[in-house]
């Protein structure tokens, strides 16, 4: 019985290890999701930068033909 008991115990300690990595891969996950978007606003906040600059100077450009 003794045997049995601590089988059972390793078990636990073992799936509480997996329980706990488990854990740890997702808050990396969600933490990996944040930087992604957060990555990618900033480009589109970048992009969208350039893009006011460029339309500035066409219509800038435009106006000065007019």
């Amino acid at each position: 019985m003794k045997e049995l008991e601590k089988v059972m115990e390793q078990l636990e300690k073992e799936n509480a290890k997996i329980e706990k990595a488990q854990n740890s891969k997702k808050l990396l996950t969600q933490k990996q999701n944040k930087l992604k978007r957060s990555a990618e606003t900033q480009r589109k906040i970048r992009k969208g930068g350039v893009f006011e600059a460029f339309e500035r100077e066409i219509t800038g450009r435009q106006e000065r033909y007019k």
